[in-house]
Parts: C-alpha cells; structure tokens; sequence
C-alpha cells in the first residue's frame, strides 16, 4: 500500500494519496485486494472553496498483450482560478518492445464551463527507464484544446519511499505536484 503526501505548488494546494501501489508499476505491485487489481484515490484542498479529487481502478493483464485497463473519475472545482472540471476515462497500457516501454491510450469525456468534449491522449510510459527512476509523457485532443502531462517518479531506501514530481495542463489550466510516498509492504506491516 502507498500513502502520498503531494503539493500542487501552482495552485498552492496540499492534498494525498492513496493506493496499492498503482504508481508504482511495473517496479512493485502489493497483492492487498485480489490479485490484479490495482486502485488509487487522491484529494487536494485549500481547506476553504477550492478543491479537487480522484480515483482509479483497474486490472493487470486483463486480456491478451494488455498490461493493465482502469476507469476512473477528477473532478476540480477551483474557485479562486475560476476553474471547474469532471473526467471520467478508461485506458489501457501495453508494453511495445520497440520503446522498451508501455503505451498508453487514453479515451476521456471532459465537462468544462458546461462545454462538454470526448477526447483522445496518448503517451509513453516510463518513456526512460533507470534501476529505480520512471519518466512518462502523453498528450491528448479534445476538440478545442489539448492536454499535456508528465511525470518523473524515483525510489530511494529499500524502495520503500518514492519522489513524484508530475505536471499537468488541460487547456490553459496547469498543476504542478511534488510528493512523498510511503510504500509498506505486507510483510513491513506484519512486523509493527
């Protein structure tokens, strides 16, 4: 299990994150729910109007060639920035040896202002791989606005902590997250 603690430094909102080590692919996966699945839920809050929150859950190897399929749900109601956003997607991931890495599709259904768009993202991930150092990239259309995302993830100790740095921009609406992420292991539980 994974417990993250994040910082959108440029909407100055703390938030955290929790998980079965759904980031953590494909260095460690932690067999806590049934095997295959993996789930993810975050929160971000000024403590005051602004807010914002997800989940995520999927299966590994679901079919054939594909690594892991998810669906999940953000919401973002910014209110200071004037920013008010709903997603739901599904994706999938499949490892491709031509990159030596996963490729990721993404087909998503934003609601923006009341405009509402389905759109397309794709990207690598990890687009570069060392020991325990992770950078992915996608981009996607939405018919009057594109989207860009990326993330850097390293694991120092045991590979029982992890540094995230992830930026992400819808339109013209960036966030920037900086978090710490507490890995426990089963057996690490076991013992306390």
């Amino acid at each position: 299990m994974t417990v993250g603690l994040e910082f959108d430094f440029i909407n100055a909102m703390p938030g955290i994150q929790i998980s079965n080590a759904y980031d953590e692919e494909p260095l460690i996966h932690f067999e806590d729910f049934a095997d295959g699945f993996i789930l993810k839920a975050h929160a971000h809050s000024d403590f005051h109007k602004d807010y914002a929150y997800g989940m995520q859950a999927g299966l590994l190897y679901p079919f054939w060639r594909i690594h892991h399929l998810s669906a999940g749900y953000e919401q973002y109601r910014y209110w200071r920035r004037g920013f008010c956003f709903k997603e739901f997607h599904v994706e999938a991931n499949t490892y491709t040896p031509f990159f030596k890495s996963f490729v990721h599709l993404k087909i998503a259904y934003h609601k923006r202002y009341q405009k509402k768009r389905l759109g397309l993202e794709a990207g690598i991930m990890p687009a570069f791989y060392h020991q325990h150092f992770y950078l992915g990239i996608s981009g996607g259309y939405f018919g009057e606005y594109y989207t860009y995302s990326a993330y850097l993830q390293t694991y120092y100790y045991k590979n029982l902590l992890g540094l995230r740095l992830e930026f992400r921009q819808i339109d013209r609406f960036g966030f920037f997250n900086v978090g710490v992420h507490f890995i426990f292991k089963r057996t690490s539980l076991i013992k306390l």
